[in-house]
């Protein structure tokens, strides 16, 4: 009874903006939190005016529908389903909700692949679909959804290549792509995306060359493309990204030179380009010269280079103990 009780009362009280973020300690006479297998009421799908649904952390389970009726929900803006125990797939009538600008289901057990009626939702901004366990490609009609500032992929088992698509969504500014089974190469017109912050592709199965059109984010902050089975040179073009401040291509198959022209990234200030092929000797920037040697195996040069300064390092440290050694005898 308590558990009815409780979502009948939130339902009562306000149809516009249904908000239920984390259920309190002790609502009605058990804790909330602690009940698994709660089920999204059937009653929901009758509140055609609902414009805002926060129901995450709150232990739910079995599909989104047909208990949520969400084709009834045309004034939807904002659909919070995340940190919950929810399964299945995801309903192809979240298509019908063209008002909906924020999606958040991740962190769920969500299956099967991302509909293409996802691009019908045009006003959309931020879907955040991550960490469930979504197979199959990304929907090429994602180009569709011009408005997109952030888009959250990662964690899922998507499989194929990157779309060419996703160089035409100008406004974003975060791909997250990391831990899946992409394959292919890296689009060019990855490049075009000059809003880019950040750029997440790590823990896939990516190929071939790094693309010289990378140089053109000159917003990008961080960059990771660790863990992929990139191969060739690092491009030395990569030093136009002035603004990059995060670098990961640890773990491919990068092999020459460092560029020399990395010198010139004054902004970095983390690296890791360990588990490759690489040669030195380190370029004059303090990313480089004061990188861990974790961060910096795989290459020759450089780690010899640290070795010999850790030796060094350590030689001092152990002729300033024996200086003070003889100074307390004395």
């Amino acid at each position: 009874m308590g558990i009815n009780f409780t979502w009948c009362l939130i339902i009562q009280a306000k149809e516009t903006v249904y908000y239920m973020d984390s259920l309190p300690n002790h609502s009605v006479d058990e804790d909330m939190r602690n009940i698994v297998n709660i089920t999204i009421p059937n009653e929901i799908g009758n509140l055609k005016s609902l414009v805002d649904m926060e129901l995450c952390s709150n232990n739910l389970s079995g599909p989104i529908t047909p208990n949520l009726e969400i084709v009834n929900l045309k004034s939807l803006v904002e659909l919070c389903l995340s940190k919950n125990q929810l399964n299945g797939s995801i309903p192809r009538s979240l298509g019908d909700l063209t008002s909906l600008t924020y999606l958040s289901l991740f962190d769920n057990k969500l299956y099967g692949t991302i509909p293409n009626e996802i691009g019908n939702v045009k006003s959309i901004v931020q879907p955040e679909l991550s960490s469930n366990a979504l197979s199959g490609l990304i929907p090429p009609n994602i180009c569709n959804l011009k408005k997109l500032n952030i888009l959250h992929l990662e964690g899922n088992q998507l499989s194929g290549s990157i779309p060419i698509s996703l160089g035409d969504l100008k406004s974003l500014t975060h791909l997250y792509l990391y831990g899946n089974k992409l394959s292919g190469t890296i689009p060019n017109k990855i490049g075009n995306l000059k809003s880019l912050v950040y750029l997440e592709l790590g823990f896939n199965t990516l190929a071939q060359a790094i693309p010289l059109e990378l140089q053109k984010l000159f917003q990008l902050t961080d960059l990771d493309l660790s863990h992929n089975s990139l191969e060739g040179r690092i491009p030395s073009e990569m030093s136009n990204m002035v603004s990059l401040v995060t670098l990961n291509l640890s773990h491919n198959n990068l092999s020459s030179f460092i560029p020399t022209s990395f010198q010139a990234m004054r902004g970095l200030s983390y690296l890791d380009i360990s588990y490759n092929h690489l040669e030195g000797p380190l370029p004059n920037n303090i990313a480089f010269q004061e990188a861990l040697l974790e961060a910096l195996k795989g290459t020759m040069d450089c780690v010899a280079k640290l070795e010999l300064c850790c030796h060094l390092a350590m030689n001092t440290a152990q002729k300033s103990t024996e200086n003070w050694a003889k100074k307390d005898e004395a």
